[in-house]
């Protein structure tokens, strides 16, 4: 009985063995690794003399604007630009805790079938329009 034992013992290891090593037959790899394209020429510096915006603003595009949300910013925490001249325009979303007011800013998420856009404030939900807020469309 011990034999039979050690010997299906044997055959399981040998056969989970073999069955680890796989062979694919295509190989992956990449083909065009070479293709560098340089965009240093296409990187264009923004100047903002009006506001200071810090080191950590996410982006974003809604119609023809810049939406930045600036979370280190004292006063207003939203600044929106003109996204092919990049002038600015107006800045939005004071800082604090009372109404209209953002305490924390979150996500900035982007409506474009209603041209709007929604600010998350860890405690309210705060909406605006580009309408209202510009006053250009």
């Amino acid at each position: 009985m011990m034999k039979k034992t050690n010997k299906l013992l044997f055959i399981i290891i040998i056969t989970t063995f073999l069955s680890c090593v796989h062979s694919s037959k295509t190989e992956k790899y990449q083909t065009h690794r070479n293709i560098v394209i340089n965009v240093q020429d296409k990187v264009k510096e923004i100047e903002i003399k009006d506001v200071l915006i810090g080191s950590i603003a996410p982006l974003y595009l809604l119609g023809e604007y810049l939406i930045i949300g600036d979370p280190k910013s004292n006063d207003k925490l939203i600044h929106i630009f003109n996204k092919h001249n990049f002038s600015y325009m107006t800045s939005i979303g004071t800082r604090g805790q009372g109404p209209d007011e953002i305490t924390n800013i979150g996500h900035i998420a982007i409506d474009e079938n209603h041209h709007r856009f929604y600010v998350s404030d860890h405690v309210f939900l705060v909406s605006a329009t580009i309408n209202r807020i510009t006053g250009l469309l």
